[in-house]
C-alpha cells in the first residue's frame, strides 16, 4: 500500500519531528512523484499576510480502494523557502511542475519531505496538465501553449481564454443538513445573472467578466452531462450531500468529500466538461479566517458563508484560477492594492464594477492590442493613456497599459485608473495614474505591489533603477478631463532615465526634509518590504520592496514634508534579512542623520524620528471682547452645486447638513479620508479646500473610519442660517460647531477642539462633537444659532464655510512636495452600508414664543422665552433652549 498519485498544493508548514513520530507514517516508493499545485486563500482580515497555501491533493490507494484527500507538505524552513522562491520566479508552475518525493513519508498530517532534500534539484516540468484541468484549453483559443519558453507558456495557460467558459456551481449539504439558506435558483442568479423573486441581478460574475473583457469571454451555466434533468435544480447549479460534518472537519476534508459526491452524482471526473467548479458551503468552522479560496491555474474554488454572492469575491477567486496572484498596496501588505480586484475586493452582491490593476491588465491578454512598451534605449518618451473603461471607445487607439521593460524578471506597469463604466466602482486612486510592479515579466503568477498613484503634475522615481545606477522617473504631465473628447479622458505620461523629465521636482529639498533608505537584500529579496508613515497625518509617505535581486543594494532618496515618521521594515518569512540566508542590511537617514541601521530582526522592526511640531489652530477670541458677528449674513453657495456641499458630510453631521445635500439633488459617497461627502470633487479634504476655505495643513490628524454610524437625524434648521454669535473663549460648548472625530472632520475642526483643551465624543445623533452639552444638535442650538424646528423646510442653498469656521482662518502651510503626502488615503475595502440613516424627526413647536427665561420652573400652559418647557433629566420641568435631552 502506497501513494499512487499526488496533486500537491503547498502548505508551507514546518516539519515537526515529534508530530511526525506520533503519526503512523508510510514510506513512499523510490519513484514517487507529485504534481505541484498552489492554493490561495482570500483572508477576511485585509491585513493578513497569508498568501500561497501549499496543499496535497492525494489519490490514496489503500485496501484496493482509491480515495481522494488533501494533505499538507511538511518541510523544513529551507525547503519551504525554496518552494516559495521557485514559485515566485516561475520555476514552479502550478498544475505542471513535477516534484520528486522519493524517500518522503505520508501520514494523516501530511507528506514529510526528507530533511536533506534539495527542492531546486527535485522539480521538472510535465508534458501536460496532469490534474485534468481544462481551464480554457478546449475552447478553440488560438493562443496555443505547446511551444515557446516556459514563461510565455505560463502566461498563455493563465490567460482568461476567449470564447465561452462553462462553470458548474455546487451547493453543499453536510451530514446534518447544514447548507446555505439560499435556494439553488437564487445561487444561480447571484453568479450567472437573471431574475429571482422578481428582482434582477444587475452585477454578477457573468456580467462583470464580460464587461472587463469587452465581450471576449462569456461565462455560461454548465450543462447537465447526464440524461436525468432532475439532477440540475437551476441553470448551472446542483446540490450534493457529503457524509461528514462541516463543524468538525477541516477544509481539505470537506472539499474532497464534495468533489467525490459531485463525481458520483454526475458520473464524471472533475472538472469534466466544466472549466471552473465553484463549491458553496454554509460556513467554515475549522481553520477559518478565509472568505474563499481557489487553486492557481486550476478549476476549483470554494466559498463559505454569503461570500459566494459577492461579485468582487467571485472575480477574485476565478482570477486565481486564471493564474493571478494577489495585489499588494503601497504599504507592502498582501491585499491592499484596491485599484483592482486581486487586492482585498469589494464585498457586496451588487457592487463590483472593477477589473484588474495595471500588471494584471497586462497579464490577462484581453488588451494585448493596446499595450505600449518602454525600454531603456528609448530614453525619455511620452505616452497618452486611456483607462480600460475606454478600451472600446478609443478613436485614437491610445494604449491602456505601458510595460516598463527592465531586462530582469521584475517589471513595472503603468495605467490610467479611469473610474467609469466597467470600472466605475473602483476602490482606490480614481482617475489617477498608477504604477504597479510585479515579477515573472508580468506574464505569469506573481505577487504585484502598487508603487505609486499620481495626480497631474506628480511623479514617482526609482533610484538605481534595475541596477543601472540611473533614476527612472514616471511623471503625469497632464490629465485631460474630456477637453479634447468629452467622452474620453486621457493621461499624458513621460517615462525617462536621468537626466530628469521636463517637469521634475525641485533639485533641492525646499520646505521639507531629505529622507534616504538603503537596503541590501539577503538571499530572498521578495520577502523584504518597508513603509514610511507620517505619524502626524497617518498617511503612508512612501514604501519599498519587495525586491527582485538577492545581494543587491537598493537606495531611495526623496524629499518629504517635515514631521514625525515611523519607518517599518518587514520580512514576510519572519527571519529578518541577516544572517541565516545572506547578509542583508538596511540604513535609514533623515535630514542627513543616520536614524537606524540593522538587519537582524524577526518579522518586523520599526523606528520613529522627527517631530510633528505645534498644531496650527485658529487664534482664540480675545478674553474681554469676543469677535463680533458678521455684519451681513454669509453668501449662500450656488443652489444645487454638489461640490459646495462637501462642507456637510453625511454620517458625521446632523439633518441640516444632510438635508442640504439631498435638497440639491446630489448624491453622496465615501471621500478621500474615508468619510462620506456630498460632492463631485476627488475627496473630502480636496472638496473642503476648493469650496469651504479649508487649508490642507501637513499637521492634519489621522482620519480612520468612524466606529459608529449615525442612528438618527432629528433636527432641521431654520430656512437660512443666521450669523453665529461670538463663542466664549476656551468654551468647549462653542466647539460643537466643529465635530472633532478623526474620520469625521478635517484637521481644522479637530485643531479647534484640541487647542481649547476639550474632549470629543459621539453625540445624541451618533455624530462626533467637541462639547460638554448633551448632544451635537443641542450644542448647535445653544451655541451656533441653530433652531430645532422639524416643520421648517430645508434650505436650497448651503451656507458658506463662514458659518462653521471661526475668525481668523488657519494659516496657510508651506508648499507641499510634488508627490504630496497631504492627500489622504482613498476608500477602504470595507462593505458599503446597506441603508442610509433613518431620519425620525422629533416633534417641536413651529415657532419660539416669548415668555419666562430659561431655567425658571414651568408647567403646562406657561410660556417660556425659548419656547420649550421640558424636563432635562431627573430635575424639575423648566424653560429650556431645547425640547429634551436625547442622551
Amino acid at each position: 500500500m502506497f501513494i499512487k498519485h499526488f496533486l500537491l498544493g503547498a502548505l508551507l508548514a514546518l516539519s515537526d519531528t515529534a508530530d511526525a513520530k506520533k503519526s503512523k507514517l508510510r514510506k513512499l516508493a523510490k519513484n514517487s512523484e507529485c504534481t505541484v499545485e498552489v492554493a490561495a486563500l482570500l483572508a477576511i482580515d485585509p491585513g493578513s499576510q497569508q498568501d500561497e497555501i501549499f496543499e496535497c491533493r492525494v489519490e490514496d490507494v489503500e485496501n484496493g480502494k482509491s480515495r481522494k484527500k488533501t494533505l499538507p507538505i511538511q518541510a523544513n524552513k529551507g525547503q519551504q523557502k525554496q518552494l516559495k522562491d521557485l514559485l515566485s520566479k516561475g520555476d514552479i508552475v502550478p498544475g505542471q511542475t513535477i516534484l520528486n518525493i522519493a524517500g518522503a513519508s505520508v501520514g494523516k498530517n501530511g507528506v514529510f519531505l526528507p530533511p536533506g532534500q534539495d527542492i531546486s534539484n527535485s522539480v521538472r516540468q510535465s508534458n501536460g496538465n496532469s490534474n485534468g484541468n481544462s481551464n480554457g484549453n478546449s475552447n478553440g483559443n488560438s493562443n496555443g501553449n505547446s511551444n515557446g519558453n516556459s514563461k510565455q507558456k505560463n502566461r498563455k495557460l493563465s490567460t482568461p481564454q476567449f470564447g465561452q467558459k462553462p462553470i458548474l456551481v455546487v451547493k453543499v449539504y453536510d451530514v446534518d443538513g447544514l447548507a446555505r439558506p439560499e435556494t439553488e435558483a437564487e445561487i444561480s442568479t447571484d453568479i450567472f445573472g437573471g431574475t429571482y423573486g422578481g428582482v434582477a441581478d444587475q452585477v454578477n460574475l457573468k456580467s462583470q467578466m464580460s464587461a472587463c473583457s469587452f465581450g471576449k469571454l462569456t461565462i455560461l451555466p454548465g450543462e447537465n452531462p447526464t440524461s436525468n434533468p432532475a439532477l440540475f435544480s437551476a441553470p448551472g447549479t446542483i446540490n450534493v450531500t457529503i457524509p461528514i460534518s462541516l463543524t468538525t472537519n477541516d477544509r481539505y476534508t470537506i472539499h474532497a468529500a464534495a468533489q467525490t459526491a459531485v463525481e458520483a452524482k454526475l458520473g464524471i471526473t472533475l472538472p469534466g466538461p466544466y472549466q471552473q467548479v465553484m463549491f458553496v458551503i454554509e460556513k467554515c468552522y475549522q481553520g477559518c479566517g478565509w472568505a474563499a479560496y481557489a487553486y492557481i491555474n486550476s478549476w476549483m474554488s470554494v466559498y463559505q458563508d454569503a461570500y459566494y454572492k459577492h461579485v468582487g469575491v467571485q472575480m477574485h477567486e476565478i482570477g486565481h484560477n486564471f493564474g493571478f496572484a494577489h495585489s499588494g498596496g503601497l504599504n507592502g501588505a498582501t491585499y491592499t492594492d484596491h485599484t483592482g480586484l486581486m487586492g482585498n475586493p469589494l464585498y457586496s452582491d451588487e457592487i463590483g464594477k472593477m477589473c484588474w490593476n495595471a500588471a494584471k491588465t497586462h497579464q490577462c491578454g484581453w488588451y494585448d492590442d493596446r499595450v505600449a512598451l518602454w525600454t531603456e534605449s528609448m530614453g525619455t518618451k511620452e505616452f497618452t493613456l486611456v483607462g480600460i473603461a475606454n478600451y472600446d471607445n478609443n478613436p485614437d487607439q491610445h494604449p491602456v497599459v505601458i510595460k516598463v521593460e527592465t531586462g530582469t524578471n521584475t517589471d513595472q506597469f503603468i495605467a490610467f485608473n479611469r473610474a467609469i463604466g466597467v470600472n466605475s466602482q473602483n476602490d482606490e486612486a480614481d482617475n489617477e495614474v498608477t504604477v504597479v510592479e510585479t515579477g515573472n515579466n508580468g506574464e505569469a503568477y506573481s505577487q504585484s505591489f502598487l508603487k505609486a498613484t499620481l495626480l497631474q503634475g506628480e511623479f514617482f522615481q526609482y533610484e538605481n533603477w534595475a541596477g543601472t545606477g540611473q533614476s527612472l522617473t514616471i511623471t503625469t504631465i497632464d490629465i485631460d478631463q474630456g477637453d479634447t473628447n468629452p467622452a474620453v479622458w486621457t493621461a499624458k505620461v513621460t517615462v525617462s532615465l536621468s537626466p530628469p523629465p521636463p517637469t521634475p521636482a525641485p533639485t533641492s529639498c525646499i520646505g521639507g526634509t531629505d529622507f534616504k533608505v538603503t537596503v541590501v537584500t539577503d538571499n530572498y529579496p521578495s520577502e523584504t518590504t518597508w513603509t514610511l508613515v507620517n505619524t502626524c497625518t497617518g498617511v503612508t509617505q512612501t514604501s519599498g520592496g519587495p525586491y527582485a535581486n538577492s545581494g543587491t543594494t537598493y537606495t531611495e532618496n526623496t524629499c518629504i514634508p517635515s514631521g514625525e515618521y515611523t519607518f517599518t521594515i518587514n520580512d514576510s518569512w519572519g527571519d529578518g534579512i541577516c544572517c541565516s540566508y545572506g547578509s542583508g542590511s538596511y540604513t535609514v537617514e533623515f535630514d542627513g542623520v543616520v536614524e537606524k541601521q540593522g538587519g537582524a530582526f524577526a518579522q518586523t522592526e520599526s523606528t520613529t524620528f522627527g517631530s510633528c511640531g505645534p498644531v496650527t489652530a485658529p487664534t482664540l477670541a480675545p478674553v474681554t471682547a469676543p469677535t463680533p458677528a458678521p455684519v451681513t449674513a454669509p453668501t449662500p453657495a450656488p443652489t444645487g452645486t454638489c461640490a459646495a456641499n462637501c462642507c456637510y458630510p453625511e454620517g458625521v453631521a446632523n439633518s441640516y447638513m444632510l438635508g442640504i445635500c439631498e435638497s440639491s439633488g446630489c448624491n453622496y459617497a465615501l471621500g478621500g479620508n474615508g468619510s462620506p461627502y456630498c460632492s463631485v470633487t476627488g475627496g473630502y479634504d480636496q472638496c473642503m479646500i476648493a469650496n469651504c476655505g479649508y487649508t490642507a495643513s501637513p499637521t492634519k490628524f489621522p482620519t480612520p473610519l468612524p466606529t459608529a454610524a449615525p442612528t438618527s437625524a432629528t433636527f432641521a434648521p431654520t430656512p437660512a442660517p443666521v450669523a453665529p454669535t461670538a463663542a466664549p473663549t476656551h468654551s468647549c460648548a462653542s466647539n460643537c460647531c466643529y465635530p472633532a472625530n478623526p474620520g469625521g472632520a478635517n484637521s481644522y475642526m479637530l485643531g479647534i477642539c484640541e487647542s481649547s483643551g476639550c474632549n470629543y465624543a459621539l453625540g445624541g445623533n451618533g455624530s462626533p462633537y467637541c462639547s460638554v452639552t448633551g448632544g451635537y444638535d443641542q450644542c448647535m442650538i445653544a451655541n451656533c444659532g441653530y433652531t430645532a424646528s422639524p416643520t421648517t423646510p430645508l434650505p436650497t442653498a448651503a451656507p458658506t464655510s463662514a458659518t462653521f469656521a471661526p475668525t481668523p482662518a488657519p494659516v496657510a502651510p508651506t508648499a507641499a512636495p510634488t508627490h504630496s503626502s497631504l492627500r489622504t488615503p482613498t476608500k477602504f475595502p470595507t462593505p458599503l452600508p446597506t441603508a442610509a440613516p433613518t431620519s425620525v424627526p422629533t416633534a417641536a413647536p413651529t415657532s419660539a414664543p416669548t415668555g419666562l427665561p430659561n431655567g425658571v420652573v414651568c408647567t403646562d400652559g406657561i410660556t417660556c422665552s425659548s419656547g420649550f418647557c421640558a424636563s432635562q433629566g431627573a430635575g424639575p420641568t423648566v424653560c429650556t433652549a431645547a425640547p429634551a435631552c436625547r442622551l
